[in-house]
């Protein structure tokens, strides 16, 4: 019953993050936090940085990792984007929005 809880993202939200004492002391959690910026700045280019994407492919090719569902949008869908960007993620993607006829007037 013990265990580590690596954070990250939630500083971005100012919204400070709750964890109860009794959890830390009795159940023995340890919480850790981290900066991706840093890190991405301190390991650029290394072998540690060549090992974390090695790991990361490693969860995705078994599973362990997913992608976020998301929909490709041209921008000329930003209004239907925006309706639907609490269901899905959204993404607006140039060649479509070249690819598509309105881009051009057609």
């Amino acid at each position: 019953s013990s265990g580590i809880n690596a954070e990250y993202g939630g500083a971005m939200s100012n919204s400070p993050m709750s964890v109860p004492f009794g959890l830390q002391v009795f159940k023995d959690i340890t919480l850790h936090s981290y900066w991706m910026t840093r890190w991405t700045k301190k390991h650029a280019r290394t072998e540690l940085e060549d090992e974390m994407f090695g790991r990361i492919a490693e969860f995705y090719q078994s599973g362990e990792l997913t992608p976020t569902p998301y929909k490709e949008n041209s921008f000329h869908d930003f209004a239907e984007a925006l309706d639907n960007a609490y269901k899905v993620k959204q993404l607006f993607v140039v060649d479509k929005t070249l690819s598509d006829p309105r881009s051009f007037g057609e």
